[in-house]
């Protein structure tokens, strides 16, 4: 990829790496692939919302208790 791109080799890490938090790549071993449309990048995207709002619900009940 570095040849092809011309894109050095720790930025492209960082692409890579910010690609695989977001949920648009998946990383198996030293490989990458897409992630696929349905249910892949679809349901990632649902279910870090649903983690989001229960963390938010659970921090703002326990500074009740």
């Amino acid at each position: 990829m570095e040849e092809k791109t011309g894109i050095p080799r720790s930025e492209l890490k960082k692409i890579l790496s910010r690609s695989v938090r977001v949920g648009t790549l998946h990383k198996m071993g030293n490989k990458y692939a897409l992630e696929p449309i349905l249910p892949g990048v679809f349901e990632k995207y649902f279910q870090r919302r649903t983690e989001f709002a229960l963390n938010f619900y659970k921090k703002k009940t326990s500074s009740y208790i």
